[in-house]
């Protein structure tokens, strides 16, 4: 991925984009609960762009983590750790001195998540993880030379994913577990839509704040019951190297 960005040539556009954001977690897996767990998280994110002439190299990270109560019985609680890697390449698509600006391409999306649940005895905890070959498209328009709105998509084709074992011992659960399954995911077996939208303001010649909305949602369908939704807002800050 290091290669990739640095493919582009001295004269490109770097920029660093560093953010803080609060998250809406819903989760339901019904291998523990066929209620839902919900919840509002701390989370932190961080991007690194590559713009040239003709493409867009992008490569970013989103963790959060915290606690998850049970909608009907908040007693109980979950605790998550949500980690999000994804790289996108995108070819350029603009109009000459037009407002509008875009990209179309696909990349890589890594997810893992896992989650531990307070008060069950044996089997306690779970994760998710997935390696993606995705398709990926973005969409800007400039509103004026201070203000502009931003859109990106992110959908996986084909994954890579590891499931943990059922019936075994909570410690066979962790990532890295002997008994882990893994398998190769269509689009129809594990689902996932990632959407990013911006409004965005110009600070001088070389940066930029953004107030930031994000929607991630999986579902997984064959061998588990998983449904996941994160809705995060946040403030981010893009400084032009």
């Amino acid at each position: 991925m290091i290669l990739l960005l640095m493919s582009g040539g001295c004269f490109a556009q770097w920029k660093i984009s560093p953010g803080f954001q609060l998250v809406r977690s819903s989760i339901i897996d019904k291998n523990f609960s066929a209620a839902p767990f919900s919840g509002v998280v701390p989370g932190a994110s961080i991007s690194l762009t590559h713009e040239g002439d003709r493409c867009i190299h992008a490569l970013s990270i989103n963790y959060i983590g915290g606690s998850l109560p049970m909608s009907n019985h908040p007693e109980y609680e979950v605790s998550v750790k949500y980690f999000d890697g994804a790289y996108s390449w995108l070819y350029k698509l603009k109009k000459a001195g037009g407002a509008w600006s875009g990209g179309v391409g696909g990349g890589l999306m890594v997810l893992y998540d896992s989650r531990s649940y307070a008060g069950i005895v044996n089997n306690n905890t779970s994760f998710d993880f997935a390696a993606s070959l995705a398709l990926s498209g973005a969409v800007a328009y400039s509103l004026n030379n201070i203000w502009s709105l931003s859109d990106q998509m992110n959908i996986p084709v084909v994954s890579w994913m590891i499931h943990p074992p059922y019936g075994q011992e909570s410690g066979l659960s962790s990532f890295g577990g002997s008994g882990n399954r893994h398998q190769i995911a269509s689009f129809s077996s594990y689902m996932r839509l990632k959407n990013a939208l911006s409004l965005n303001r110009q600070v001088g010649a070389r940066g930029m704040f953004s107030l930031a909305y994000c929607w991630d949602y999986y579902r997984i369908d064959d061998l588990r019951a998983v449904r996941q939704a994160v809705h995060s807002g946040g403030i981010i800050y893009r400084l032009t190297l």
